[in-house]
C-alpha cells in the first residue's frame, strides 16, 4: 500500500497538467494559475487537524504543494480545543479531516455507523464522510447477516472494492510495524497476533523475567562503579559543610 501511494504521488507531481483534465470535464478551468468554475469561484478547502495530529502537518504539506500546481488551494490548521474539534466533527463542520476506520477480524453492526446511509446526516455518527450509497447499504447488510465465515469474507471484500472505487478518502501513509522502546527485562511471546494494538497487547501478554546471571552481574558492576562517586560527593559535602557542636 505504501509503495503504491508514494508512486502515485510522484506521478501526480510530475504530470500536473494530465491530472487536471478531469477537472476540465467537471467545469473547472485553470485561469492565472488558479482553478475556477464558470462562476469565478476558486477551488479551495481546509483540512482540520486536532492537537494530537500535529505531526500530520509534515505529511499534508507536500500534498498542499502538489495541489497548488493544479491551481487548488489547500489550507490546514491544528485546533487545540478538543471540545471545539468534537463539536465541529459531530456537526460535519469541516471540509476535510484526518480519520481512521478501525476494523475487527469479524466486521458486523459497526459498519452501519461508519458507512450506512441512515447515519450520513446523524450528528455524532462515525459516518464523517456523509456516505449515502444503496450499494454500500446492501453490502453492509450482507456482511451483518452472513450465515457463515466464507460468505462473510466474500461480502466484506465486495464492500472493500466498492468503497475503494468510490474514492471517498485520500490515503495518507501506511506502516506495517509498531515502533516500541522497552527495557530488556520482559518475556515476549514468540508469535505475535495478525492484528493488534501494541500497548494493550504488551500489557496482556508480556511478563517480567527473573534476572539472568549476566544481567545481575551487569547491575552489580554498575553499582560498584557508583560507589567512588557517592563517596566523593559525601566527602565534599562534609568538608564544605562542617558540623558544629556547642
Amino acid at each position: 500500500m505504501e509503495t503504491a501511494v508514494h508512486a502515485a504521488a510522484g506521478q501526480f507531481a510530475r504530470q500536473p497538467a494530465a491530472r487536471a483534465r478531469p477537472a476540465d470535464r467537471a467545469g473547472w478551468t485553470l485561469k492565472d494559475g488558479v482553478l475556477q468554475n464558470n462562476k469565478g469561484e476558486r477551488l479551495e478547502f481546509e483540512i482540520m487537524l486536532v492537537s494530537v495530529q500535529k505531526g500530520f502537518e509534515r505529511i499534508i504539506a507536500p500534498f498542499a504543494r502538489n495541489l497548488a500546481k493544479l491551481g487548488i488551494e489547500l489550507r490546514y490548521r491544528t485546533v487545540d480545543s478538543a471540545a471545539l474539534t468534537k463539536r465541529r466533527t459531530d456537526t460535519f463542520d469541516f471540509d476535510m479531516i484526518v480519520e481512521s476506520f478501525g476494523q475487527s477480524q469479524s466486521p458486523g453492526n459497526e459498519l452501519v455507523g461508519l458507512w450506512h446511509s441512515s447515519t450520513a446526516d446523524q450528528e455524532g455518527a462515525n459516518n464523517v464522510m456523509g456516505l449515502k450509497s444503496p450499494v454500500v447499504d446492501a453490502l453492509i447488510q450482507k456482511v451483518i447477516y452472513a450465515p457463515d465465515r466464507k460468505r462473510l469474507i466474500t461480502a466484506t471484500r465486495a464492500l472493500d472494492r466498492v468503497l475503494l472505487h468510490g474514492e471517498y478518502v485520500v490515503p495518507n501513509w501506511f506502516i506495517a510495524t509498531h515502533r516500541i522502546a522497552y527495557w530488556d527485562r520482559f518475556g515476549i511471546p514468540a508469535h505475535t497476533p495478525l492484528y493488534y494494538a501494541a500497548e494493550s497487547w504488551m500489557l496482556r501478554s508480556w511478563w517480567k523475567e527473573t534476572l539472568s546471571s549476566d544481567m545481575a552481574a551487569y547491575i552489580l558492576k554498575r553499582l560498584l562503579l557508583m560507589i567512588p562517586t557517592l563517596f566523593g560527593s559525601m566527602l565534599h559535602y562534609f568538608c564544605c559543610n562542617p558540623v558544629c557542636a556547642r
